[in-house]
Formats: structure tokens, C-alpha cells, sequence
């Protein structure tokens, strides 16, 4: 069984990005987690909804190339800006909804990541995991 939290890492050091797998339903097949950001100005805890339908665009994804990639749920999309021989360059944009709001209040956080091609493989592969699973 693989390891429900996987850290997806800036090799700057700066953001650290950790899912965690917290229920999966199986009819419809809806897996969510909790995506924690963690850098040296905030912490910022959310929960985020795959689909099946996500399959694709996590294939889509682990192609690395470059371009914005939407999930079903839209309080996420990754934008792949610039790929390099070892890494990638990718902005992870949130909407977050804050506490004591109401639906019209969210915040949008966009986090710029320089990350190992690796490490971002890795990161889909858990994803597609746990919608096939």
C-alpha cells in the first residue's frame, strides 16, 4: 500500500507542498485530501476533491509539458511555466475558501515551485494511484 502524504518539494527550499489522502468514496470514485503549503510567510491548510475524470489530466500532466492544466474541482489548477533538464518550473494556483465566509469569499494563493522532474512524477503517480486504486 502506498504511503497516504507525499511532500512535493521546492529545491529552493522555500514551499514545501505535503497531500494527504483523508477518505476515498467509490461510487462515484472521489478520492480527497488535504493539501498543506508550508513556506517561511504562512501555512495554509485546504481540502481538495479528485474525480475519476482527473485521470486524463493527470496523464496529461505526467507528459511534462507546458501549459495549465484544471481539475474537475476548481479550487486548483497547475500551470507548468518552464521545464529544464532536471526540473520544472510550475505555479500551483488556489482557491481557498476562508473560514467565517461564505462562498464568495475565497482566497487566490499562487504558489511558484521549482521542483525535481522526479520528485513531480512521483507526485502524479500518487494522485493516479489513489483514483485507480
Amino acid at each position: 500500500m502506498m504511503n497516504n502524504t507525499l511532500p512535493l518539494m521546492d529545491i529552493n527550499n522555500s514551499t514545501s507542498m505535503i497531500y494527504k489522502v483523508y477518505s476515498i468514496e467509490h461510487d462515484p470514485k472521489v478520492v480527497k485530501f488535504e493539501i498543506a503549503f508550508i513556506n517561511d510567510h504562512s501555512n495554509l491548510l485546504f481540502k481538495h476533491i479528485l474525480y475519476e475524470e482527473d485521470l486524463i489530466i493527470l496523464s496529461h500532466l505526467q507528459l511534462l509539458n507546458t501549459g495549465k492544466y484544471h481539475f474537475v474541482e476548481p479550487s486548483l489548477y497547475i500551470d507548468i511555466k518552464n521545464i529544464h533538464e532536471k526540473t520544472i518550473d510550475i505555479t500551483i494556483h488556489l482557491k481557498a475558501l476562508l473560514e467565517n465566509h461564505d462562498s464568495a469569499h475565497r482566497a487566490d494563493n499562487a504558489y511558484d515551485m521549482t521542483v525535481e522532474k522526479h520528485g513531480f512524477i512521483q507526485f502524479i503517480e500518487y494522485l493516479q494511484h489513489h483514483l485507480v486504486q
